[in-house]
């Protein structure tokens, strides 16, 4: 169904997820090799530097209508947040914001927040009350 799809930049699908059937790491070495290469581990495409010298700059613009992910995006989505967006996040950090599948960090990560550091570990799902106090950052 999904075989000849296209999207972000009109790629085609697999040029994230991997060859058809093969979205997540699997034990066939080879399936693995792309994403390894260009991001670092295994699975779909999910580091924005995979593909991109730096990192876009955007709040929708990303595959599948996502915010871009790192540092960057960590320092200014709370001005997206306070502009009404927060409703969007629901998607994928969940109706109550503490993060679900679609949220979830591929690989260890730290980033910068208000002036600390916050480190994710890989599998962990990603929400507001990570770093604050809910959506509103109370």
């Amino acid at each position: 169904m999904y075989r000849f799809s296209s999207g972000h930049g009109g790629l085609q699908c697999e040029s994230c997820h991997g060859a058809t059937h093969a979205e997540y790491p699997t034990s066939h070495v080879n399936d693995n090799v792309l994403s390894n290469d260009v991001q670092g581990h295994a699975g779909t495409i999910s580091e924005c530097t995979a593909c991109h010298i730096t990192v876009p700059s955007t709040i929708t613009g990303g595959p599948h209508g996502m915010h871009t992910t790192g540092n960057a995006w960590v320092s200014s989505h709370k001005s997206v947040v306070e502009g009404g967006g927060a409703a969007a996040c629901s998607y994928c950090h969940g109706a109550d914001y503490r993060g679900t599948a679609l949220s979830q960090i591929k690989m260890n990560k730290t980033f910068i927040v208000e002036e600390s550091s916050k480190t994710f570990t890989a599998g962990q799902n990603v929400g507001c009350y990570d770093c604050h106090n809910g959506p509103k950052g109370e």
